[in-house]
């Protein structure tokens, strides 16, 4: 008698967002103790870092979320923003651009303006 196994890989890919990614309070008023809150939906666990570019491209905020904790769960996700950049200063009147990025991959991107 013969016995066949069989094995089942399953090949584990880059995260994607479901949906779109939002952010709310959006505009939002730093100067008051306003805050945005980034909202994204993860399909798989994994790890997230979230850039903030103003709109000449430089990064001022980074954002990292290690998979399984706050950010970087299977399922819904949210991430708080206080308006103030890497170097503690709080930004100005503009628009941002929040974008996602997991294992390389930029997954999702969303507009953020301050408006005080």
């Amino acid at each position: 008698m013969a016995v066949l196994l069989i094995f089942s890989l399953c090949a584990i890919g880059h995260a994607k967002v479901v949906g779109l990614a939002l952010n709310y309070k959006n505009p939002f008023n730093p100067s008051i103790g306003e805050t945005t809150k980034i909202m994204y939906t993860l399909d798989q666990s994994s790890g997230v870092t979230i850039y903030i570019f103003n709109l000449v491209g430089k990064c001022i905020k980074k954002i990292n979320c290690p998979a399984g904790g706050q950010g970087a769960r299977l399922g819904f996700n949210e991430v708080e923003w206080d308006g103030y950049s890497d170097t503690k200063e709080l930004m100005g009147n503009d628009s941002y651009i929040a974008c996602l990025i997991s294992e390389g991959k930029v997954i999702a991107k969303c507009k953020i303006a301050i408006l005080k």
